[in-house]
């Protein structure tokens, strides 16, 4: 993906408990929370979290999304610039934090 391009993907946070609680996403740039950054999650319920990727011109961008609330969460993006290859039609991805160290 050329430098100036923006892509958004989402994500899901669900409510597995039994109480209603309030949570916040924030990440780093180059990547942006687009909307669903702050929310209050009833029981059995889910927001959607969308954020949005600028390639900072370094080959890889990592950073880790965290949500603070209800014991929390980490979600790990990962973008990349575009090779120019048709094969890059999907340039950033969602990863675990596992999934990270395994890719180091």
């Amino acid at each position: 993906m050329e430098k100036k391009t923006t892509v958004t993907k989402t994500f899901l946070v669900e409510n597995v408990g039994g109480a209603r609680f309030q949570m916040n996403a924030t990440v780093s740039g180059p990547f942006r929370i687009v909307s669903g950054g702050s929310y209050s999650l009833e029981p059995r319920t889910v927001a959607v979290v969308t954020i949005a990727y600028t390639p900072s011109g370094a080959p890889i961008d990592k950073e880790m999304v965290l949500c603070t609330g209800a014991g929390g969460a980490r979600v790990v993006v990962m973008g990349r610039l575009s090779t120019g290859s048709p094969s890059d039609v999907n340039p950033w991805k969602l990863m675990s934090p596992h999934d990270l160290n395994e890719s180091e």
